[in-house]
């Protein structure tokens, strides 16, 4: 999996009518992700956004950037992953909607595989509006990073592995690990999954792995129980963090995905 920043060369402005043209304050300017397209607009006391918003006028704003997509892409899948745009993103791909997301403040992804022009650049924008729907000065625009992720068709997706620790006693703790696993193959496919888990020292302190069956347009669940030896339990005064690592692999063996996520083995007793 390819997983990189798209910080940058983005343009941003208001958004404009079909027929308006662009002045030298309304025209679009060079930015770099993260950003807040409320920021620097002028402020005024007469102003319908009011004090608790910093007297700061919202509006519609554009975000556009061109990027080439290589021809190998094509058997690939291809995401734009979101950590959060405020507010009421709509993403465009070479004109064509892709995705709505009405939070201001959800993470989201933008899947582009049907409107992708391989070989050549592809031109992506987002709007987001900003209007008085917030209680204090809420910012506009793409506020948080966005990373670019090209994948195989089968793939660990974001956020996909969930770690849960149980049974924790003198002995061993139990850490289960559950990751997904979505395909937009058309065929049926039997793959492995490894896990290992990564004390806070650097150690590695248990493995597992299982096999995982996945169905043409489908995400399936696999679930491994593994046991930790005298856990570093985590503490406000002592915050130890272990992680665990992921790897998916195909049929012949080769690793198709990786994914490591962190997590902390605490007791709690109410």
């Amino acid at each position: 999996m390819i997983r990189e920043p798209f910080l940058d060369d983005w343009t941003a402005g208001p958004k404009l009518g079909a027929f308006e043209a662009p002045t030298p304050e309304s025209a679009p300017r060079p930015v770099r992700l993260p950003h807040d397209a409320m920021r620097d607009l002028p402020r005024s006391a007469d102003t319908d956004q009011g004090v608790h918003s910093g007297y700061v006028p919202g509006g519609v704003f554009e975000y556009a950037k061109t990027f080439d997509v290589p021809d190998d892409w094509r058997d690939k899948t291809v995401r734009l992953e979101f950590e959060g745009v405020y507010r009421d993103a709509v993403v465009f791909l070479n004109g064509d909607a892709v995705v709505h997301e009405p939070n201001g403040y959800n993470a989201f992804e933008a899947v582009l595989d049907p409107y992708l022009r391989y070989g050549e650049p592809n031109r992506v924008t987002v709007e987001a509006r900003a209007h008085r729907d917030s209680r204090w000065y809420s910012g506009a625009g793409i506020y948080r990073p966005v990373h670019l992720v090209v994948a195989d068709p089968v793939h660990i997706p974001l956020a996909g592995t969930r770690v849960t620790t149980t049974d924790i006693a003198a002995g061993p703790a139990a850490v289960r690990v559950a990751p997904a696993v979505r395909t937009g193959s058309r065929h049926t496919r039997t793959l492995r999954l490894s896990w290992t888990v990564v004390a806070p020292d650097g150690s590695d302190v248990a493995t597992g792995d299982a096999p995982v069956t996945v169905h043409p347009g489908a995400h399936a669940v696999a679930r491994v129980r593994l046991a930790v030896d005298a856990p570093a339990l985590w503490s406000e005064l002592s915050p130890s963090l272990y992680r665990v690592r992921t790897s998916l692999a195909g049929e012949d063996g080769d690793v198709i995905d990786t994914d490591a996520a962190s997590f902390g083995i605490r007791r709690l007793q109410v």
